[in-house]
Order: C-alpha cells, then sequence, then structure tokens
C-alpha cells in the first residue's frame, strides 16, 4: 500500500498543471533549520549522585518547489521514536546516533480554486 500511495504521489505531481520550474535546482530549494547543545544537572532527592548529561537537537527543513502549484517538504530530526521529544542524549562514547525522518508531505495549489490547498 505505501509503495502504490509514493508512486501516486510523484505522478500527481508530474501531472499538475503550472509552470515547472526549470534551470539551477538550488533555486527550487529551500533549507532551513536548527541546532542546540544543552547541559543538564540532575539533582533528585533521593538519590546521592549528581546527574549531568549532554543533550543535542538537530532540525533540517527542505521545500521543494516541483512546479509553480506544488511543493514538496521533508523535516529531518535527531533524537529517537519519541513523538514528544527530538532531543539526543550525547553518551556511549563515539556511537552514532539516529537522524529521522520527522514529516514527509508535498502541497498542491490548484488553479481552478485560487487559495485552495492540498496537503
Amino acid at each position: 500500500m505505501m509503495k502504490r500511495l509514493s508512486v501516486l504521489s510523484i505522478v500527481i505531481i508530474l501531472v499538475i498543471p503550472g509552470r515547472v520550474y526549470s534551470g539551477d535546482w538550488t533555486e527550487n530549494i529551500k533549507l532551513k533549520g536548527d541546532f542546540r547543545y544543552r547541559h543538564e544537572i540532575i539533582n533528585q532527592e533521593d538519590k546521592a549522585e549528581v546527574r549531568h548529561r549532554h543533550r543535542i537537537r538537530a532540525r533540517v527543513y527542505i521545500t521543494g518547489r516541483v512546479s509553480s502549484r506544488a511543493d514538496v517538504i521533508i523535516g529531518l530530526s535527531s533524537g529517537s521514536s519519541d513523538p514528544v521529544s527530538s532531543n539526543q542524549t550525547l553518551a556511549d562514547g563515539f556511537s552514532s546516533k539516529d537522524f529521522l525522518i520527522d514529516f514527509a508531505y508535498f502541497q498542491l495549489k490548484p488553479e481552478a480554486v485560487p487559495g485552495l490547498r492540498i496537503v
């Protein structure tokens, strides 16, 4: 089912009426994101040991303009599969950290109905 949906999405985007952008592809791509480093000191009353935790959060957002009527938007973020937080604890020495797809969708703006956006 997912494979069919992906193929359908690509087909819909390619057949959308509107001016298809050409030329330098960098003009059709927008990148933005952020990075945060945080040092936490955790001092719980019932424990004698004070914990020090180093955490990062990195996010990248990519918007690609396919045509004057269609955009593809993808968000990547650090962290785990926790839906609430994209923070990543720096532990385990030089181990690799996860970078996941936070969201991915396309946006259509049909010419026939001005102001309508289909996401």
